[in-house]
């Protein structure tokens, strides 16, 4: 049983991370960040995943 909860788990964790991704710079944007700062925040994202 603990095999089908973790592989839940990634798949919705993976799936909600691809839909939101995306659209995640174009809500920064319209908070009014700059793209030095949107890219630096997608970066620190992505860097959180690899660690």
């Amino acid at each position: 049983m603990p095999y089908w909860r973790l592989s839940a788990f990634y798949f919705f964790y993976f799936a909600a991370l691809g839909t939101l991704m995306p659209y995640w710079g174009l809500y920064l944007q319209s908070l009014g960040f700059d793209a030095f700062a949107i890219g630096s925040l997608m970066s620190i994202l992505m860097a959180t995943k690899i660690v």
